[in-house]
């Protein structure tokens, strides 16, 4: 199996407590104030999981909750998007 690298650099308690109990159970909860970094962490977690899965030959799926529509598409996909690109392209 390959080694998955992740530029990303998770607070301390994101990286002590958060990422593995994300690893160990199937759902998660979480519950914070507005600049924890949720949608960093949670975006990170969800492409470590893919890109294990794509490693590992088997398919993934990955969904994310929020409150409207319109937060997804507007704080989650762009996120996505920028934190993916460096993996997509080869860099």
């Amino acid at each position: 199996m390959s080694t998955v690298v992740i530029p990303y650099t998770p607070r301390p308690l994101w990286r002590d407590t958060i990422h593995p109990a994300l690893t160990r159970y199937r759902f998660a909860v979480l519950v914070c104030h507005r600049r924890f970094g949720k949608t960093v962490g949670t975006v990170n977690e969800m492409l470590k999981k893919g890109d294990t899965q794509r490693a590992q030959g088997t398919c993934l799926c990955l969904r994310c909750a929020v409150p409207q529509s319109g937060q997804a598409c507007g704080v989650g996909v762009s996120e996505i998007l920028y934190e993916s690109y460096p993996r997509a392209h080869g860099e």
